[in-house]
């Protein structure tokens, strides 16, 4: 029996074009919940960055920055930062290269340069432009995660100056750098070891690369009809897109709601 279900934000559980929560999803979740069924947001976001859900709905939890912060409404449940080694010998990389890079904390974020695409990315989450800090003040920060705006060709080669951080994707336009013992499948277990549920009572819903550790990692793994061919492959079930009633549609059929 599924007593856990955890959902992608951009692309699952929000519309990347109308940036709502169809109806039919905000239904779904109400009746997983009403049937003791427990509902989680797992999402590359910040905490800062959740307004968009919280505002629909009262989830049971949170998973953010891709598995690195997790909490509840009564406390941290787990959490990771990026090696401060890593900072050391990554920002004069970024800064002699001019890379611009989002450092993410859990009650802010801050770039090390002003670029065009960093202020898009502000947009897109209602930011305003995002403040600038020099190197010598984010070193010794407990930064949680951070986005690269980098072609993916150059992610190996942005590693070499973090080699405690991997690369997981959902956007061609930049890669989110995490601890390289992270991801969305850590966060879970951590979120499920804590309201002791086993991984063998967990669905997933997803539309990105970075949500591939995940859904294959929880019993059963589905996709969004939107969501990239990689994605598909690796899910357990396709459903519809997020606008076209995906998650209820999925539930259902699974008999969950």
């Amino acid at each position: 029996m599924i007593k856990a279900v955890f959902f992608d934000i951009d692309g699952t559980l929000i519309d990347h074009d109308t940036k709502m929560m169809p109806d039919s999803t905000k239904e779904a979740l109400a009746l997983l919940q009403n049937r003791g069924i427990k509902v989680f947001v797992a999402t590359g976001r910040s905490p800062i960055n959740l307004d968009v859900v919280r505002s629909n709905f009262a989830f049971d939890g949170y998973l953010c920055c891709n598995g690195q912060y997790c909490f509840n409404n009564e406390e941290i449940i787990y959490e990771k930062y990026i090696n401060n080694e890593d900072l050391k010998t990554l920002l004069p990389y970024i800064n002699e290269n001019n890379i611009p890079v989002l450092f993410a904390e859990v009650t802010k974020s801050y770039s090390n340069i002003h670029n065009y695409c960093l202020d898009e990315s502000a947009k897109h989450l209602n930011d305003e432009r995002y403040p600038i800090k020099n190197a010598k003040d984010i070193v010794n920060q407990k930064v949680v995660q951070m986005m690269a705006y980098i072609d993916e060709k150059d992610d190996q080669e942005f590693l070499k100056y973090a080699p405690h951080c991997k690369s997981v994707r959902w956007t061609p336009r930049f890669a989110d750098i995490i601890p390289i013992d992270g991801g969305k499948n850590v966060g879970i277990d951590r979120i499920i070891d804590y309201y002791g549920i086993s991984l063998d009572e967990t669905m997933a819903f997803g539309d990105g690369n970075n949500d591939i550790a995940m859904l294959n990692h929880v019993k059963i793994g589905v996709a969004m009809g939107n969501a990239d061919i990689s994605v598909k492959e690796a899910s357990d079930f396709v459903t519809k897109s997020v606008n076209e009633d995906g998650i209820y549609f999925a539930l259902e059929n699974f008999s969950l709601i």
